[in-house]
């Protein structure tokens, strides 16, 4: 194997590693846990979007979960086609 192949190599690894432990460790960090602490009622979600009276803390949570929900969605796919590859095929048939 070529030093040029090794080094590719070695930094898709270390960029793997970067999604898959650095991106929920930051989230954690700026936004806190992706599991609620309880769930708002549908009466409470109906009055804060009918009366515009939507807290600013709410808003960057729903934030949060959507960058959890695309951390997910990315990781699986680093997964699935890592495993492809250490097959030798494709993840997706022609």
């Amino acid at each position: 194997m070529s030093r040029r192949r090794i080094a590719t190599t070695a930094a898709l690894v270390a960029t793997g590693i970067a999604i898959v432990i650095g991106i929920p460790a930051g989230l954690v960090a700026l936004a806190g846990s992706p599991i609620p602490a309880g769930l708002p009622t549908a009466g409470g979600v109906a009055r804060a979007l009918t009366n515009g009276d939507v807290d600013p803390a709410t808003l960057l949570d729903v934030l949060a979960f959507v960058c959890w929900v695309a951390w997910a969605q990315l990781a699986a796919a680093l997964v699935i086609e890592t495993l492809a590859a250490a097959v030798g095929r494709p993840s997706v048939p022609p």
